[in-house]
């Protein structure tokens, strides 16, 4: 008998049968394995042994001890029966290296359906017969899971991502190609139910008209990770504000409470009143005689009024509230909690004309001056975000703190009044800049709201007229 296979290309052949993928039972990877296999046979020259085109040995015969090729009838001699013999070996072992590539790559169910089979080139074919069909199926069957895949409004947009683009890859496996301009329609009716990322699309497919360039899958992908991440942290900053400023009024309530046995022993000796002093008493004869809310204005005048001009005055003020509304959320001038003026109108326009200045509100319970301009700060600081609460329950933060220039007006046509407000939070979400009262009177402010007209002094013994 002649040599059998070289050892180094056994040994080479060993390596790469290891390496080579396993077929799965379903079929799913046939495109894929059937690539491998049929590439390396050919790498080591057996590929005709699993096409059935290798040539097969002489058949010979055997009489008295003498061999024979068929249709001679002269023996051969012993030269050329080895030479046969050593081709005979040379072409079983081919045909059995082809049946252990097969057979180590396949499960043993498999095995069993193809183990009958004599030559390599049969067995090659009943694996193909076996698979080519369910490949096929399996093929459509991924590809419709593509098609029809739908996000779900609050998932993780990534992962959504992420399993569409390995279908696509499973699919290239099995020698489906899918374009890119295909992808990228599969991942936009994947989103169609999702109102939320419609704008994003809008403008995607504009910018991609302007530059006359196709939006490709993964710019796509790019940009709606980005937009989904960017949602979701600004729905959790709105969740975080909202509880903040739960605990905050919570704790305000508390603290009312505890405080109200300390805020009672307080006497008023000008009024006779509870909860003050004779320094803070807005009636006559207080130190802050006149500048009290309008509320509590307009009962004094009530009080002190009985002729025809207060009831006018009354129904020029009620005639005034049906155009609108000044709302307010409660904290004293004891709260820490930042609190902001809404104005609520059906007559846009009248009520921003009846500001001389545009844009500022003096504002009677607001905690601190606002201001949502910040090309008007002469300086700022960032601070920790603050949240500050409307009277429809919304919260916003307050960015930055600075000082900020503004000039009230004087009336009667006479030059407006500079005025340094500091501390003045900046707020992009107001729509006008708030002018708070209580700071004010911390500075020294004296304000009077009589006949209509707010008038605002200036401290000290000799005040003026500021606005």
């Amino acid at each position: 008998m002649g040599p059998g296979m070289p050892q180094d290309m056994s040994e080479s052949l060993s390596t790469q049968i290891t390496s080579l993928p396993k077929l799965q039972p379903d079929g799913s990877n046939w495109s894929t394995y059937q690539e491998w296999v049929l590439n390396t046979l050919t790498s080591k020259g057996l590929k005709r042994h699993v096409m059935g085109t290798a040539r097969k040995p002489v058949q010979l015969t055997e009489l008295d001890g003498e061999y024979f090729k068929l249709g001679r009838f002269d023996p051969l001699s012993d030269e050329e029966l080895e030479k046969l013999e050593q081709e005979q070996d040379l072409y079983d072992q081919h045909q059995a290296t082809v049946r252990d590539i097969i057979y180590r790559t396949i499960d043993k169910s498999m095995f069993l359906q193809i183990k009958g089979k004599i030559t390599a080139d049969m067995v090659w074919k009943k694996l193909t017969s076996i698979h080519a069909n369910k490949c096929r199926m399996y093929k459509m069957d991924l590809l419709s899971k593509l098609q029809n895949m739908c996000y779900t409004e609050g998932k993780s947009m990534r992962d959504h991502l992420t399993r569409m683009t390995k279908l696509k890859e499973r699919l290239a496996k099995m020698s489906v190609e899918i374009s890119d301009q295909s992808f990228v329609t599969y991942i936009r009716t994947s989103l169609s139910l999702t109102p939320t990322f419609r704008p994003l699309f809008i403008a995607l497919s504009a910018a991609a008209r302007k530059s006359e360039k196709p939006l490709t899958s993964s710019e796509l992908i790019w940009h709606l990770t980005e937009e989904a991440m960017s949602t979701a942290v600004e729905d959790n900053i709105n969740k975080s504000n909202a509880a903040m400023a739960t605990q905050q009024q919570s704790q305000k309530g508390k603290g009312k409470g505890r405080e109200s046995k300390s805020k009672d022993e307080r006497h008023c000796t000008n009024c006779s009143k509870d909860g003050h002093t004779k320094d803070q008493c807005w009636e006559k004869g207080g130190g802050k005689e006149g500048q009290g809310p309008c509320k509590w204005w307009e009962k004094s005048k009530k009080k002190d009024e009985s002729n025809g001009s207060s009831n006018a005055n009354t129904a020029n003020k009620a005639k005034m509230t049906e155009n609108m509304a000044f709302t307010t959320i409660g904290p004293s001038c004891e709260d820490d909690e930042d609190v902001a003026l809404t104005i609520t109108s059906d007559f846009s326009p009248e009520a921003h004309s009846t500001f001389i200045t545009p844009g500022v509100i003096i504002d009677s319970s607001a905690t601190a001056h606002f201001s949502p301009n910040r090309s008007k700060f002469l300086n700022y600081r960032e601070i920790t975000p603050e949240p500050i609460q409307a009277t429809d329950r919304r919260t916003f933060n307050a960015l930055v703190k600075g000082d900020i220039k503004i000039e009230l007006p004087m009336g009667n046509n006479e030059k407006l009044t500079p005025v340094l407000l500091k501390d003045v939070h900046y707020s992009p979400n107001m729509a006008f800049t708030i002018v708070s009262v209580s700071q004010m009177d911390c500075t020294g402010l004296r304000l009077l709201i009589q006949g209509g007209n707010c008038i605002i002094r200036s401290p000290g013994p000799n005040s003026k007229v500021v606005g």
